[in-house]
């Protein structure tokens, strides 16, 4: 065997074993946090929220959220004029994966509450607070009409997007 050959088989061979080790490592790895998800998951209560995707209503939406549902975590989902886009009912696409995310929140985390938002000045939805209010009850329809036996509970967030109030 020439010398070529030699260095080529030791790289190849050194090059498969270090692949291996890799994998069995990352498989070790995977299967560590595996269990620490579903440690993670019987210790923590967790929450929806249906929210805009405006940076401005995120903290007080989640501390919201946390108080009025008495948990400690929140799956959040977003869209521009989330409220708007539910009310409306007519994107089914939007209104599908909604459905299909607040269903994994549910079966993956246990979440029993869902929180529907809306909030002063959002770009999304630019009508008054009245009609807002009006598109949260008309979205609280739309996500009741999905059947997963949850409770939902409607916010509002006011200027200046230092907290979230219930609205009922």
């Amino acid at each position: 065997m020439s010398r070529q050959n030699k260095q080529f088989s030791v790289r190849f061979w050194l090059f498969f074993i270090f692949m291996a080790l890799n994998a069995l490592f990352w498989m070790g790895f995977i299967n560590a946090r595996g269990n620490d998800s579903q440690q993670t998951q019987e210790q923590h209560t967790c929450a929806c929220t249906l929210n805009c995707m405006d940076r401005r209503v995120q903290r007080p939406v989640e501390e919201g959220t946390k108080k009025e549902c008495r948990v400690d975590g929140v799956d959040v989902i977003t869209q521009a004029g989330m409220v708007k886009v539910l009310a409306e009912n007519e994107k089914k696409f939007l209104i599908d994966n909604f459905r299909e995310e607040i269903e994994l929140s549910v079966k993956e985390h246990g979440t029993k509450k869902v929180t529907i938002v809306a909030h002063h000045d959002c770009v999304g939805n630019p009508v008054s607070k009245e009609k807002q209010i009006e598109h949260l009850r008309q979205a609280k329809k739309t996500v009741e009409s999905f059947n997963l036996g949850v409770e939902i509970i409607l916010l509002w967030v006011d200027a200046p997007f230092k907290k979230a109030e219930v609205i009922k």
